[in-house]
């Protein structure tokens, strides 16, 4: 497990070469997980993350993402691409959280999280960059709209 109290940048790379899979109570400025194939569960919980960078990123044995307070806007554009579950729950996500062209094989969970300026993963529908969701998503007690457009 990592825990360590300030980082400043914690990129993808970084992560694989040392095995670091359980990112947690952390104060983190920036997350850089983009064009990354992760082959391993990778858990993020408890952490305050300034920015964070997921464009691109598959996780393909899934992601837990728990419990942390994200302080600017996220894209996450063509990413997904999960054998396995991905799990984002209880987080305060400050900026518009931005899916894009995201496919998920498997089950996607999006429960109690607070949305202050939205998301649009189950928005865009019927355009060619809307969200595909295999095995399903479920989404619970969620604050703020997660049906956006562009």
């Amino acid at each position: 497990m990592f825990i360590k109290k300030n980082i400043k940048n914690l990129e993808a790379s970084s992560i694989i070469q040392s095995m670091l899979y359980n990112i947690s109570y952390s104060i983190i400025e920036n997350l850089d997980l983009r064009f990354e194939h992760f082959n391993e569960l990778i858990n993020i919980e408890n952490c305050i993350i300034e920015e964070i960078q997921l464009d691109a990123a598959w996780f393909l044995k899934g992601l837990v993402f728990k419990n942390n307070i994200v302080k600017s806007a996220i894209s996450y554009e063509t990413g997904g691409h999960n054998n396995d579950i991905i799990s984002i729950e209880g987080n305060i996500f400050f900026g518009f959280f931005d899916f894009l062209d995201c496919h998920f094989e498997d089950k996607v969970f999006i429960k109690n999280n607070i949305f202050i300026e939205g998301t649009n993963i189950l928005g865009n529908k019927g355009k060619g960059f809307e969200n595909t969701f295999k095995s399903g998503i479920v989404t619970e007690n969620n604050i703020g709209n997660i049906s956006i457009s562009e």
